[in-house]
């Protein structure tokens, strides 16, 4: 099959074997006999005409032959703890593990991006920047964003300013922002981790009406590091704060199949977890640490 255009908002950003529809899931494109997929098969809202024949305009999501895509084109699978035994090898395992079960993107370090990129052409990478405190300068962070594009990211999972967030003070207004500006500048996906395991939902609240206006791929939960798990309720409430200006992505303690349902049915549209393989077979997760 013919390399096809993988389409974000309606515009082509980047070349892969599968397309991003608005609602964030990566799909295969085999539709037109193979044939690469043309902008004018989405919508204005950037949703993909081509799956079902009962596509209805700008609705939330896409379908193959009338059926809603299931949990793995929605995982962010994550791979950033290193222990003893990691090697590059072990995250082209991961690699060849997201391609196999078509899952939404592998979430990896900014030190093996460029690796990887080379050497898995049709893979969709996402790396972080400011992980996990999201303690560095704005400086800093525009740095770290424009070594993941020129590095071949799609999309980066940054940090935001916490004390910032917690004392809700212009600081993180002007790193936001700035990020936005710059992501949109380099076509890369901005995903902007809030840690709602330290904010209560006022500020939860405060974060999201000070990201709203802003043009940027994701809110994301958390990194879950060190911290306690994503609660259903503060998805239900990015959700409807944000509703389809952006997406939600949950991050957190998400081990289970059963976790991973009951996050979409609150409103996520991408699920962050390291724990994909028991999702997937529906088994009890070891630990979830993304």
């Amino acid at each position: 099959m013919d390399s096809i255009p993988r389409v974000h908002h309606g515009e082509i950003s980047h070349l892969s074997f599968r397309h991003q529809c608005k609602d964030g899931l990566y799909r295969d494109a085999a539709h037109a006999n193979g044939a690469p997929v043309a902008v004018d098969e989405f919508d204005s809202a950037g949703y993909c005409k081509a799956h079902a024949a009962d596509y209805t305009p700008g609705r939330a999501g896409c379908a193959y032959n009338g059926v809603m895509t299931g949990i793995a084109e929605r995982i962010d699978h994550t791979l950033l703890k290193i222990d003893r035994g990691t090697s590059l090898d072990t995250f082209r395992e991961g690699a060849r593990f997201v391609l196999e079960h078509r899952l939404r993107a592998f979430v990896v370090p900014p030190s093996v991006v460029r690796t990887l990129a080379s050497e898995f052409p049709s893979l969709s990478l996402a790396t972080v920047v400011s992980y996990p405190l999201g303690c560095d300068l704005l400086p800093v962070k525009l740095a770290q964003l424009r070594a993941a594009a020129a590095d071949g990211a799609a999309e980066v999972d940054a940090v935001l300013n916490l004390l910032g967030l917690l004392a809700v003070d212009g600081s993180v207004s002007e790193e936001t922002s700035a990020l936005c500006r710059e992501a949109k500048q380099l076509g890369i996906g901005l995903k902007l981790i809030i840690e709602t395991p330290i904010l209560t939902p006022e500020l939860i609240t405060r974060a999201c009406a000070l990201l709203q206006p802003l043009d940027f791929l994701a809110i994301k939960t958390s990194t879950g590091y060190g911290r306690e798990p994503t609660k259903l309720e503060d998805v239900r409430l990015i959700k409807q704060l944000v509703g389809d200006a952006h997406l939600v992505k949950a991050s957190g303690g998400i081990g289970t199949r059963e976790e991973a349902e009951g996050f979409i049915a609150a409103g996520a549209d991408i699920l962050g977890t390291s724990s994909t393989t028991a999702i997937l077979s529906g088994t009890a997760s070891t630990g979830e640490t993304a």
